[in-house]
């Protein structure tokens, strides 16, 4: 009896044995191929990312001319007469640029409406952080090799906001009109695009928001009004 009792467990034991390997033996496939998809997703995903989206759509109050002066946010420069040095190979592109800079400085600018400083600033980490993607670095990667902090970011976000208001208070004052011909050239200008690269005005624009700030109209605007200044009020001198 206790021979056949030996026995039975023992056939039990083998029964036991193949009733468990063979789940065992599909839940590690299973991890297997689950981890499989896992790393190929994520070496797609790396391989595929996009620069980050800076907005997705235009900015409440873009292309809005305000003169902010009036509410004493700015105090604008006297821009009746304007004059620039002429260097060594300077074009006009680069005269019309220092210009505007060398204007800007002589402006004040007191305060900023709701949110247009932080969106600046939102935009500014977000262009730098696609420069790095498109440069193999990283952001922090990416600023220290221009020599910059989290404040120059700054900054620079302010100088932007600067130049909006300042400009859409003298297109305020001068009744300047920004026509979609214009506004598709500055577009495309601002994005460096070649003239092969010319699209509808609507597709600038969208762009535009995706790539640097969903005020693109604002930004078209203080285009015009570096134009106008230098062509209207500027002596080149040299």
């Amino acid at each position: 009896m206790a021979k056949v009792k030996k026995e039975k467990v023992s056939g039990n034991k083998a029964e036991k044995k193949e009733n468990t390997v063979f789940p065992i033996i599909l839940g590690v496939l299973f991890v297997a191929v689950l981890a499989g998809v896992i790393i190929f997703l994520s070496i797609y995903s790396e391989k595929n990312k996009k620069a980050p989206v800076v907005a997705t759509k235009v900015t409440e109050g873009d292309g809005e001319i305000v003169d902010y002066e009036k509410n004493g946010m700015v105090k604008l420069a006297d821009y009746s007469k304007l004059e620039i040095e002429k260097e060594k190979d300077d074009t006009d592109e680069d005269l019309k640029n220092s210009n505007w800079d060398a204007y800007l400085e002589k402006c004040t600018v007191n305060d900023y409406p709701d949110g247009f400083l932080e969106e600046a600033i939102s935009d500014t980490q977000k262009q730098y952080e696609g420069f790095a993607e498109v440069s193999g670095m990283t952001y922090d990667e990416l600023l220290e090799s221009y020599g910059m902090d989290e404040n120059t970011v700054n900054e620079v976000a302010a100088d932007t906001v600067n130049a909006r208001m300042v400009a859409k208070t003298i297109a305020s004052k001068e009744n300047l009109k920004l026509t979609d011909k214009m506004k598709e050239d500055y577009l495309m200008a601002l994005m460096s695009y070649e003239e092969n690269e010319r699209a509808p005005l609507d597709n600038l624009v969208k762009d535009y928001i995706e790539g640097y700030s969903g005020r693109a109209t604002d930004d078209c605007i203080v285009e015009m009004v570096k134009d106008w200044l230098f062509k209207n009020k500027t002596t080149v001198k040299g």
